[in-house]
């Protein structure tokens, strides 16, 4: 049987040789640290400790290049070193600096020289980190389809022709109960671990519809805000800033306007008031 090319290996298959990478990594790290710790025990000279911590280190590097992708290398290799240092500086009083290896590491980088192990390893990481298209097409399917499971709740209250605080009341909730149902439902299929930002994105723009219908439902700014507080609080929702600080902007300009027409019209009823009051007071003279 014709084994698979590289473009036909599974996401699971490629988990597994992934997976297995890193167990090798850990388990040669643990052994290169053993072998140091048996040294240390017989050597007493602390130069001498030293340098076969340095080899050691030398070793894991280059037993790493051979094998991971050269991102995951320096996870590994400074996950050694604190190791190492800890280790030498608490039993043998040594304080080890070997982290002037890594800018060399860096330049070491090159992709005519990688493994199949390492070329693989990084085709993981391009698939699973760096594929923007396949990961938006995601994220717009599922926002399509939660928006349209939540198009009914809120249709409901922005279609009254009277909005209640009972109504807004009862929308959060029924939020806050779908929130639930659908990351319980929808968790196990989170691939790119979004879903809660898609939801987040999902609720916010809701919620940012209903509470903007609410001036001209006749609410007052306070009461306003404190559904939109009672929402955000409820749902844990997480507000950009900048739609939250247009969200502020609109409502004080629409009630500092609001005020404006109220102190204007006051104002022209007293004037009228007066004016007719003076009329009053002329006719009778004359009468």
């Amino acid at each position: 049987m014709r084994s698979p090319s590289r473009n036909e290996i599974s996401n699971t298959e490629l988990d597994a040789i992934v997976e297995d990478l890193n167990n090798e990594a850990l388990t040669e790290m643990n052994h290169k640290i053993g072998v140091l710790k048996v040294i240390c025990e017989q050597v007493s000279d602390k130069d001498e400790k030293q340098k076969h911590c340095i080899a050691l280190y030398e070793e894991y590097i280059t037993w790493c290049e051979a094998r991971i992708d050269a991102q995951m290398v320096i996870h590994f290799v400074n996950r050694f070193h604190d190791e190492c240092s800890a280790y030498l500086l608490l039993y043998h009083k040594i304080e080890v600096n070997i982290k002037r290896y890594e800018d060399e590491l860096l330049c070491r980088n090159d992709n005519s020289q990688r493994t199949d192990a390492q070329n693989l390893k990084q085709k993981v990481l391009r698939r699973r980190k760096s594929n923007p298209l396949k990961k938006c097409l995601c994220s717009q399917k599922g926002e399509r389809v939660l928006t349209e499971l939540l198009k009914e709740d809120f249709e409901k209250v922005i279609g009254s022709k009277r909005i209640t605080d009972e109504e807004i009341a009862k929308l959060i909730e029924l939020s806050k109960s779908r929130w639930e149902f659908f990351f319980s439902t929808l968790q196990k299929y989170d691939r790119y671990c979004e879903l809660r930002e898609l939801m987040n994105r999902i609720f916010v723009k809701q919620w940012i519809d209903v509470i903007s219908l609410l001036p001209n439902q006749g609410f007052a700014q306070a009461d306003i805000l404190n559904h939109y507080r009672n929402a955000c609080d409820t749902l844990e929702l997480s507000i950009p800033n900048e739609k939250h600080s247009t969200l502020i902007t609109v409502l004080e300009e629409y009630y500092k306007h609001k005020e404006e027409e109220r102190v204007l019209e006051e104002l022209l009823k007293r004037a009228t008031t007066s004016q007719e009051a003076r009329k009053s007071q002329t006719s009778e003279f004359y009468y």
